[in-house]
């Protein structure tokens, strides 16, 4: 029956072709001599749907229950069932979400930094979804990508605008056009972008994203200098140079205009962002650097003063001269029983040596004296590894009881090498004048110093002739005696084997134990001048 509905029955033009999935309702057009579409109404699990016409059987099998199906007939085109549709809109939305996902502060170092924690950056998602269609966000990736690419192209129109201007007479070449055509149009992007990128103010920690206030807040600040570098001037000129009018051609003269690309320059303003982060990096660096500086000083001193400071010249002259002899042999006893040159000498040299000596620390790498200046010193080592260079050369290095720099104090002359300290060293230094003023009344210990000098240049393959004469007239002369001659063997042989020693012993590491010189104050208070202090209080 034309426009009936039958249950359990399909009408197929009026054959009455049977279904045979039961529950099945069929509409069929009641014309049964046309092929028509026809809509089923089906409740069974089954998903394709077949047609008969003219008296053929349908059979449907796994169509969903409560679906819909349009169906046409065979010489039509093919049937899309509404669920196909599924997939292509499933992946519409799914790009459509990872791109809203890139207008949105990622979950990454620096928002975790910027928000505190993974909640409040998850809050700032949903202030940006909320805030409309289209805000991108400043801490975005979407955003730090299109600002490093900005920056690509302010840097390149830094360079090329000034250049093509300066020595380009014709600016038509392929590449020009390129590379101007892109740039503005990058520009004119970024001016619409600027209007829904939030903003971002310093004195509050919220940034701003409802449109509107976007909107006004840009307007008043970058947008006339955004506006007037991103004026599409090389769009204009091709234009006038597409038209073959001659009034149009003489429009050609407006390339004078071109210089007002350099404006597009003021958009280096903008990168006073990026000047800030290079700031504070700066500001790390120079911390870091004042830190290991501050460190360096701080280990001179403990060194210098192992955590007691003193004012050594005023503790000193407040003693009587014996008491001062005293403390200063007791605390440089290490000294002179290390060093041949005093263990050999008469006691008053020794002491008379002592008295003018001056306590001072060099740190690794310093450079106590170098190669070619003018000596004023001369080192006896305390405690330490030294390196004696020449010529960049490392020729020997001295330790403990040695000393040098007194070359040039006998020949009032230059450096003939440098001497590196290669660990702490705490040395003594004795000035030019006071080692004169000694040597002036035990010219025995001159020889024996020129001796010296003369034995170390040459193993360095230097020569001096001044020490060479001096030495050779005393020889002569026979102003010093054989025991005399003997001692002075003595004392060049003994350095020779305490720079044979040092070679072969690793360098020590430097103690921060007091040492025995203990900062000439320790005994001076706690041996001699506390103790009868104390008693006469009592007494």
């Amino acid at each position: 029956m034309d426009g009936s509905i039958t249950p359990g029955r399909s009408l197929t033009g009026g054959q009455g072709g049977e279904n045979t999935n039961p529950g099945t309702t069929s509409v069929s057009s009641g014309v049964p001599e046309k092929k028509d579409s026809k809509v089923s109404f089906s409740n069974a699990p089954s998903r394709k749907a077949s047609s008969s016409l003219h008296g053929q059987t349908q059979t449907q099998t796994q169509q969903p229950r409560n679906s819909v199906t349009f169906q046409k007939p065979e010489d039509g085109p093919p049937i899309v069932p509404a669920e196909d549709a599924e997939p292509r809109g499933s992946q519409a939305s799914f790009m459509q979400r990872q791109f809203s996902s890139m207008l949105q502060p990622g979950v990454n170092k620096f928002s975790l930094r910027m928000y505190g924690s993974q909640k409040a950056v998850e809050k700032e998602q949903e202030r940006v979804k909320s805030a409309g269609n289209w805000i991108i966000h400043p801490y975005s990736d979407f955003r730090f990508y299109w600002d490093f690419s900005m920056l690509l192209f302010m840097v390149g129109n830094l360079i090329i605008i000034p250049v093509g201007i300066t020595f380009f007479k014709e600016e038509t070449t392929t590449p020009w056009i390129i590379f101007n055509v892109v740039s503005d149009t990058f520009f004119l992007m970024d001016l619409v972008l600027n209007f829904r990128t939030g903003i971002i103010i310093e004195d509050n920690s919220d940034i701003i994203l409802d449109p509107e206030t976007i909107k006004k807040t840009y307007l008043k600040t970058w947008f006339i200098v955004d506006f007037i570098s991103s004026i599409p001037v090389d769009y204009i000129f091709l234009m006038v140079d597409s038209l073959d009018s001659e009034v149009y051609r003489t429009a050609r003269a407006l390339r004078i205009v071109r210089f007002t690309k350099i404006l597009s320059l003021l958009r280096l303003l903008r990168l006073s962002r990026l000047i800030r982060y290079i700031h504070q990096w700066e500001e790390i660096f120079h911390m870091t650097y004042d830190l290991a500086s501050a460190m360096k000083i701080h280990d001179y001193y403990e060194h210098r003063y192992q955590g007691k400071m003193f004012d050594e010249e005023s503790i000193l002259g407040e003693l009587s001269e014996p008491l001062r002899e005293e403390i200063v042999n007791f605390n440089c006893r290490k000294l002179v029983a290390s060093m041949p040159l005093f263990a050999n000498a008469e006691p008053n040299f020794v002491t008379a040596m002592l008295t003018k000596l001056r306590f001072e620390v060099f740190q690794p790498q310093d450079y106590i004296i170098r190669e070619g200046t003018i000596g004023k010193k001369m080192y006896f080592i305390q405690h330490g590894v030294c390196s004696v260079i020449t010529k960049g050369t490392l020729a020997m290095k001295l330790s403990d009881g040695s000393y040098f720099g007194e070359i040039c104090l006998l020949t009032r002359g230059r450096r003939t090498a440098s001497v590196r300290a290669e660990t702490y060293c705490r040395l003594y230094s004795l000035s030019v004048d006071h080692f004169n003023e000694v040597l002036e009344e035990y010219p025995m210990m001159r020889r024996a110093f020129e001796t010296v000098a003369i034995d170390r240049l040459d193993r360095i393959g230097k020569k001096n002739s001044i020490l060479m004469h001096k030495v050779q007239h005393d020889l002569n002369s026979g102003v010093f005696n054989n025991r005399e001659n003997e001692m002075i063997q003595e004392i060049v042989k003994y350095d020779r084997e305490m720079v044979k020693l040092v070679d072969l012993q690793r360098p020590r590491a430097m103690s921060m134990t007091p040492s025995i010189h203990r900062n000439i104050y320790t005994y001076a208070v706690q041996e001699r001048v506390s103790l009868p202090f104390l008693f006469n209080v009592k007494s």
